[in-house]
C-alpha cells in the first residue's frame, strides 16, 4: 500500500525523478501507476506524481475527468488513452511548447491545506508515454495546462510553494506544521523545513 509524502518530512519530494528506462515499461509499471490512482483517489486529488508516492521515477497520473469539469480553454488529446474514462497515466513527460501567462491558486496533496496564487504558462503542448510505451501529445490551456506544470515539476524536485516569497512561506508555515504534526503522528518543526530547503541546493 502506497503512502502519500509530505513536506517537509519527506526527501523524496526534493528528489530529481530519473528517465524510466526501456526494460521497465509493461505490466509492472502500469500496476504501479494503478496504485499511485488508488492513492491519488483516496486523498481526494487532481493528479499525483512518482515523488508523492515515494518513487524516483519520471512518471505522474491526472483525473482528467475531475480537471475538466473545471476546464476552461484548449484541450486536446486521445480520449482512447484514459484509464475507466477518466485516468491518464503520463511517462516520461517532456514539454514540447510553453507559451502565455497566468496566474491561479494551487494547492497539493504533498502540502495539505495551503492554497497560494502561482505564475504559470497558460498553454503547454506536452509528449509523453503510457506505460506500454506509446507515445501521445496532450495540449491544453486553464486548469489542464496547470495540472501537467505542477506535476512535472515534482518530477523536477520542485514544489509549487518554491515560487512563493520567503515572507509567504513564514506566513503559512506556523498554522501548516502544526496541523501536520497531526497528520504524520509526530511533532513537525522548523528544523525540518530548514534540513529539507537545504536539500535544493544539492
Amino acid at each position: 500500500m502506497l503512502e502519500l509524502k509530505y513536506f517537509p518530512v519527506d526527501p523524496v519530494l526534493r528528489e530529481k525523478a530519473k528517465k524510466v528506462e526501456d526494460s521497465e515499461f509493461g505490466k509492472k509499471l502500469d500496476e504501479t501507476l494503478n496504485d499511485m490512482i488508488k492513492l491519488m483517489v483516496e486523498k481526494k486529488g487532481l493528479g499525483l506524481a512518482a515523488n508523492q508516492a515515494g518513487f524516483t521515477k519520471r512518471f505522474f497520473v491526472l483525473d482528467m475527468k475531475a480537471l475538466k469539469e473545471r476546464q476552461v480553454g484548449h484541450l486536446k488529446f486521445d480520449k482512447d488513452l484514459l484509464d475507466e474514462g477518466r485516468y491518464l497515466k503520463i511517462v516520461n513527460p517532456e514539454f514540447i511548447e510553453k507559451q502565455g501567462e497566468m496566474v491561479s491558486e494551487e494547492g497539493c496533496l504533498s502540502i495539505p491545506g495551503v492554497y497560494k496564487k502561482v505564475k504559470r504558462y497558460s498553454f503547454v503542448i506536452l509528449k509523453g508515454y503510457t506505460p506500454y510505451k506509446e507515445e501521445f501529445i496532450i495540449e491544453a490551456e486553464g486548469i489542464v495546462a496547470k495540472a501537467l506544470q505542477h506535476e512535472f515539476d515534482h518530477l523536477q524536485g520542485t514544489l509549487f510553494i518554491d515560487y512563493l516569497s520567503p515572507l509567504q512561506k513564514r506566513m503559512f508555515l506556523p498554522k501548516y506544521l502544526k496541523n501536520l504534526s497531526k497528520i504524520v503522528g509526530r511533532k513537525v518543526t522548523f528544523l525540518d523545513v530548514s534540513r529539507f530547503e537545504s536539500l535544493k541546493k544539492k
